[in-house]
């Protein structure tokens, strides 16, 4: 059942903590400080073959190879099923398996081949956290993500400030959305511990609450409108099943949100409708048909709207296996003429539409299955992990709402971030599990013999 606000939370013992090997410290401090150098690991690039590579996929590289090595140790050399292991087999492997599929079929091979590699990223980090969550312990657990948002929010408070990034901040990201997805996962993940009492310092709890106040702050700077939709929902609904009593401060953000400077003006691009003008004479503009039309601006959501209407003949003509993995960009400019000034090719702004473009019903059934099954797999914990189980499912269904408007699935960080906490959360939780197993089974025992007239040895 769930832990009463009173309770105190058992911790990994520091003795299992300090177990963990160096190596794998190293590691978690480069996971905690990676979101304040994403700037940093994308602008420094070495040309190889047909790509750019970034710093960002050395990092990746590293994941890769030292989950690899656990997997191998664990299956070889253990000779011995590994949960972990066996674990991400069954969540990541029907997504990782129909991705190379969709990567053999593509006309882009060496971009396919990137976006592949990110998945296997993806899939590798799920497996240290979970490896390595039962010996970082829940304190130390919130203390590393909290401190991943530091850097990253005050610059964007920072830039709020300054005027330096004009109306919308980015903190370290490349873009306004990107840092909007990572607070959403901060925040979340922050106020669930907060809630569970992962820290057992009441003065530390206090202080905990300062990076969320400013996490939410610099989230309505970003003007994501997605960020903010995604975000009250998790909050709302979270409070709900675990805080009622949170609701009342929540009804009181909405008004408080709009006080803030270019948040009102997001809002009112939505409401205000799309333009007059048809899909067909935006084309007939684009491709010079209409004299003296002069400079026609369509809202994001009506252009986006138009783009998704263009992309569907090629997603019906290949409903099973798609087009090829990285295929979309690499087609838009056949499909869809009004890309954007100076580009010559488009992403989806929509992930489900991008995977099924892709790679058809098969990539678009595994990546559900992927992201639905890394949340549900904390049901394994009940009954003592129950508030960890509506976590992770909240999350993933606020996340779900960002994926139908943006490219969440190519942000390298922000995909980082989140499989971190959900499985690092199944990690802490499956140890405390056991130990709350084990606990349950000597008490029955007893009981059965008090009942017998025995007494305990």
């Amino acid at each position: 059942m769930d832990r009463p606000a009173s309770e105190t939370v058992t911790t990994t013992p520091p003795a299992v903590a300090a177990g963990l090997p160096v190596y794998a410290w190293v590691i978690l401090v480069l996971i905690a400080l990676r979101p304040s150098l994403d700037v940093v690991f994308a602008s420094v690039t070495m040309p190889v073959g047909g790509l750019n590579l970034s710093i960002g996929f050395l990092f990746n590289l590293m994941l890769v190879g030292v989950a690899a090595v656990l997997a191998i140790n664990a299956l070889l050399v253990s000779r011995a099923p590994d949960r972990a292991v066996v674990t991400i087999l069954i969540i990541w492997g029907p997504m990782l398996a129909a991705a190379v599929i969709a990567a053999v079929r593509t006309p882009v091979p060496a971009q396919a081949l990137q976006v592949l590699f990110n998945y296997m990223a993806y899939a590798a980090i799920s497996l240290l956290a979970l490896t390595w969550a039962p010996h970082i312990g829940r304190e130390r657990l919130t203390m590393l993500i909290a401190a991943s948002g530091i850097v990253p929010i005050c610059t964007a408070l920072f830039q709020a400030a300054t005027g330096g990034t004009g109306a919308r901040v980015m903190g370290t990201f490349p873009h306004p959305n990107i840092l909007a997805f990572f607070i959403l996962i901060y925040v979340a993940f922050l106020f669930h511990a907060q809630i569970s009492l992962y820290m057992r310092d009441a003065g530390v709890r206090l202080l905990l609450w300062l990076p969320i106040a400013l996490g939410l702050l610099a989230l309505l700077l970003t003007g994501t409108r997605a960020g903010y939709a995604a975000m009250f929902a998790f909050l709302f609904l979270y409070s709900a099943l675990r805080r009622p009593i949170y609701l009342v401060t929540l009804i009181i953000l909405p008004p408080l949100a709009l006080l803030v400077p270019g948040v009102l003006d997001r809002i009112n691009d939505v409401a205000s409708g799309g333009p007059v003008f048809t899909y067909d004479y935006l084309v007939s503009v684009a491709r010079g048909d209409v004299i003296d039309a002069g400079y026609i601006a369509v809202d994001s959501g009506t252009w986006r709207r138009y783009l998704w209407q263009a992309a569907w003949p090629s997603v019906t003509s290949h409903p099973l296996l798609g087009n090829g993995l990285a295929s979309f960009p690499h087609y838009s400019n056949q499909f869809f003429p009004l890309l954007p000034d100076g580009e010559s090719e488009v992403f989806a702004h929509n992930t489900y539409l991008q995977l099924v473009f892709e790679g058809g019903g098969v990539l678009l059934i595994g990546f559900l299955w992927t992201y639905l099954a890394s949340a549900l797999q904390n049901a394994a914990n009940l009954p003592f992990g129950r508030g960890e189980l509506i976590f992770a499912v909240l999350l993933i269904v606020a996340y779900a709402l960002t994926l139908a408007s943006d490219n969440v699935l190519y942000y390298l960080s922000i995909n980082l971030s989140l499989f971190f906490v959900l499985f690092s959360i199944r990690g802490v939780g499956a140890d405390d599990s056991a130990r709350w197993k084990e606990q349950t089974r000597l008490a029955t025992n007893r009981k059965r013999r008090a009942a017998n007239g025995l007494q305990d040895a």
